[in-house]
């Protein structure tokens, strides 16, 4: 079960003890069956591909610039650790132009 956070020991009798994630997971796979992550990694699979920025890799380089930017908070006494005029007419200028590209 690796990636599962938890301990596995032995008691003073001899019994197997687990904790946390491992704990959790033996009580899932007695409830719902052996398979039970195969199934809901399945389902997560399967619904992987709706979009995103991955249907707008233009938006999200501009707007991971944007959010890079902002999160060292180097500029924000000369005000550019908020959101500015400038920032939002270049999110704008790439969402018209990404919309051309559809038509």
């Amino acid at each position: 079960m690796s990636g599962i956070k938890g301990k596995r020991y032995i008691d003073e009798d001899g019994n197997e003890v687990l904790t946390g994630g491992l704990k959790a997971a033996k009580t899932n796979k007695l409830k719902y069956g052996k398979d039970f992550y195969a199934r809901i990694g399945a389902k997560g699979g399967r619904n992987g591909h709706t979009g995103g920025f991955a249907a707008n890799p233009a938006l999200a380089r501009v707007v991971g610039a944007l959010g890079g930017k902002k999160s060292r908070r180097t500029g924000v006494k000369n005000g550019e650790g908020k959101n500015s005029l400038k920032d939002i007419e270049e999110i704008e200028r790439v969402l018209e132009e990404e919309s051309g590209r559809d038509k």
